[in-house]
């Protein structure tokens, strides 16, 4: 789709879409190839029993749907010695996966080696079976999403500076916004009456994706691996304004109730009420007659001091301005797999013949939930590892600016005329950086018993299992350990200005100044939000551990009477962590002005404030146990 509406205004469309086969049937369908079958965003069901077999490997993966858009705009307008325009672009890209479905009333899959299922669905009323003889792996595809935009304004030429004068110069602002998306899409896997069987002859992999059984949920092989899926986004914000010119306006006492009359003409011009109209139109009335006050009222005082001398004057000067931001921040979230089971969630690693060399025999779950209405079972012929996964965000910014200006000016009164000059320059910069992990715990929750079996270690770092009872044999080493969330941020900004102005006449005076801030912020926080734990209920905890046992900050509890709750274990160690969160501000300003306000005078007058501010800080802290139940 493209579309033109003259020179820099147009919109470009573009997308594609992958089609998929299709393939229904009412009774049984069967798809079977000697060596490879592979299904890209195909559908196919079956009203009876759905087999699909292929003699190497077996793949439902996911095509591929993209749109991407551009658009950009221009519009200049034209006024008398004016000018100004808004510039706009945009654009979107997305990618989409199209997900594979494999659908019956039963469903069995069977691969010679690989079984490999991305981003797309393998769903059944009653039994559903997924069989490799190598590998299995039920993962995700891949997404993206970027935008992109572009402000720009600019104006040069004559402009109004809100009184009575104008400014000719010219100025900008541009704002730019980009951001990118990575995304995860999870396969889904399940019956919705039945049992679920996935079984591999090597490594069975679950990865950001969803298994579900009505009944009873089983997976078997070398290894088992459940893992959380990472998502990305990453947004950068730019912003810088420009402004510079030679400005004319009215100055001196007179000069300022008549731009102050002007101003608030200006304002019940534009005010839609009538009775605040009416309110500003009487406000204007009165900025212009003590504008005429203040002109009679300097000439009948006819003072020396300084301030009734300027009467009315024009100044001229000239400045420039600019500044500039920006903003990055990425962000990873984790999508964690689910493995679901109405009735009991079963999970075997058997290692393999020639014994548990390398990760053989490891049953290995990150940031995952496993949930189960009756039992759940963990086997392993060598190691339990129950870890949580790391959600993470990184902030960083940073800011500039500067200014000067040269001025002079005419004013005149009853003492008489004087010249005025004067000069200021600013300049400003500051960065900010913050990082921050919150931690996402696996959980085992059983509505009856939850049973751990490892043939060496059971670990669980980040790790919570819930069941009415839990059973653990452990031949070597139990480890349970909790995690800190932590927050990290600093900021600092430091300003300066300086400035001199000298007034040359009847009375002759000047002034300088100089001035200097500087703020800072810092904070750290880490703290446990999550304990992990053995968490059993009336049915208590009954744990054998061949070694040694040792909790940090984690806890192994019930509600059951302590007759229920037996530990047996070579050796125990216990840890507490402490928790804790500090922050610092401080503010500091300096500055220093001189003037010499009278002719004559002979000392000027000094005044320094130096190095005044303000500095705060606090902290807090707990401590998060390690602790058995009775037993």
């Amino acid at each position: 789709e493209q579309g033109n509406w003259g020179k820099d205004n147009y919109r470009h469309l573009t997308q594609q879409q992958d089609i998929g086969s299709q393939i229904t049937g009412a009774g049984e369908v069967t798809l079977q190839a000697g060596q490879d079958l592979t299904a890209t965003a195909a559908h196919v069901n079956a009203g009876q029993h759905l087999t699909a077999q292929a003699g190497h490997n077996l793949t439902l993966t996911t095509g591929t749907a993209s749109s991407d858009l551009v658009e950009h705009s221009k519009q200049t307008s034209k006024g008398w010695l004016s000018k100004s325009s808004v510039e706009t672009h945009d654009e979107v890209h997305d990618r989409q996966a199209l997900s594979t479905t494999f659908s019956g009333d039963k469903v069995t899959l069977q691969a010679g080696k690989d079984l490999h299922i991305s981003g797309s669905n393998v769903a059944g009323t009653q039994d559903v079976s997924l069989n490799a003889g190598h590998q299995l792996t039920v993962a995700t595809a891949a997404e993206s999403h970027g935008e992109t935009h572009l402000r720009q304004e600019k104006k040069s030429g004559l402009m109004g500076t809100g009184g009575i004068g104008f400014t000719v110069g010219k100025a900008s602002q541009k704002t730019t916004t980009d951001s990118d998306s990575q995304l995860s899409k999870g396969s889904t896997v399940g019956s919705s009456q039945g049992n679920v069987v996935l079984n591999a002859g090597e490594q069975l992999r679950i990865h950001g994706s969803e298994v579900i059984a009505g009944k009873d949920l089983t997976l078997t092989g070398q290894q088992v691996t459940v893992t959380s899926a990472e998502n990305r986004n990453h947004t950068t914000t730019k912003t810088e304004q420009k402004q510079s010119g030679l400005t004319v306006a009215l100055s001196g006492a007179a000069g300022g109730a008549v731009n102050s009359a002007v101003q608030t003409a200006r304002t019940a011009r534009n005010e839609s009420d009538l009775r605040l109209k009416a309110l500003q139109n009487t406000k204007a009335a009165l900025s212009g007659v003590q504008a005429t006050q203040a002109a009679r009222l300097a000439e009948a005082q006819g003072s020396d001091s300084s301030s009734n001398n300027n009467l009315a004057g024009v100044s001229l000067s000239y400045g420039r301005q600019s500044s500039r931001s920006e903003q990055q921040s990425r962000q990873t979230t984790q999508q964690g797999s689910h493995l679901t089971a109405g009735d009991n969630l079963t999970i075997t690693a058997h290692g393999d013949d020639k014994g548990t060399s390398g990760s053989n025999g490891d049953i290995r779950i990150q940031g995952s939930q496993l949930q189960a209405g009756k039992d759940l079972k963990l086997n392993a012929s060598r190691d339990i590892a129950l870890s949580s996964s790391q959600n993470t965000e990184q902030t960083a910014g940073k800011n500039s600016s500067h200014g000067s200006s040269l001025g002079v000016g005419l004013t005149a009164g009853p003492g008489g005329t004087g010249l005025n000059v004067s000069a200021n320059v600013s300049r400003g910069n500051g960065r900010e950086n913050g990082n921050g992990v919150s931690h996402n715990n696996t959980t085992l929750q059983a509505g009856q018993t939850v049973e751990l079996n490892s043939g060496r270690d059971t670990t669980l770092k980040g790790a919570q299992v819930k069941g009415e009872q839990i059973t653990a044999e452990v031949k070597r080493h139990l480890s349970l350990s909790s995690e800190q969330d932590s927050q990290r941020y600093d900021s600092r900004q430091h300003n300066t200005s300086a400035g001199v102005s000298a007034t040359v006449g009847p009375l002759t005076n000047g002034t300088a100044s100089l001035n200097a801030s500087r703020n800072k912020l810092h904070s750290n926080y880490d703290s446990v939000q999550e304990q992990t734990g053995l968490f059993a209920g009336k049915g208590g905890y009954q744990v054998n551990v061949g070694d040694h046992t040792q909790l940090d900050g984690a806890v192994i509890a019930s509600t059951a009477d302590k007759a229920k709750n037996t530990l047996n274990t070579g050796t125990l160690g216990f840890k507490d962590i402490q928790n804790k969160a500090d922050f610092s501000v401080e503010q500091q300003n300096a500055g220093v002005s001189l003037g010499q306000p009278t002719t004559g005078q002979v000392l000027n007058n000094l005044a320094v404030n130096a190095l005044t501010g303000a500095h705060n800080q606090g902290h807090d802290s707990s401590t998060t146990h390690a602790a058995v139940s009775d037993g």
